[in-house]
């Protein structure tokens, strides 16, 4: 007969049962903890990679479309111009095409 200071033990292992309990659920978080590591690895990380990859190039967009945008209403003013003042167009020629006035020289200064 056991004495009633004696503790149960488990039938398989011949352990203490609460240590053996212990050790399943040991077992059961390690297991836990892979498949939540499986899945951060395998389903999380991958989209969260994509997505950051995407939000930079969202950024990268709007920088261009943003100096495109200047570049249109500058180009708009120009033709604006262009239409509407006759010195425009020599301004237009002289610094776009290096036209010159009969009798004009160009000076050329050196630095």
């Amino acid at each position: 007969m056991s004495s009633s200071k004696s503790a149960r033990r488990d039938g398989r292992t011949g352990e203490p049962s609460g240590i053996a309990f212990a050790r399943e659920l040991g077992h059961a978080l390690l297991l836990v903890a892979a498949g939540a590591a499986t899945l951060y690895l395998g389903a999380y990380l991958p989209s969260r990679l994509k997505t950051d990859a995407l939000r930079a190039r969202n950024v990268a967009l709007h920088k261009e479309r943003d100096k495109l945008a200047a570049e249109v209403k500058e180009l708009r003013a120009e033709a604006r111009a262009l239409d509407q003042d006759p010195w425009a167009v020599e301004r237009a020629l002289r610094r776009k095409l290096g036209f010159l006035r009969p009798g004009e020289r160009v000076l050329k200064l050196e630095r």
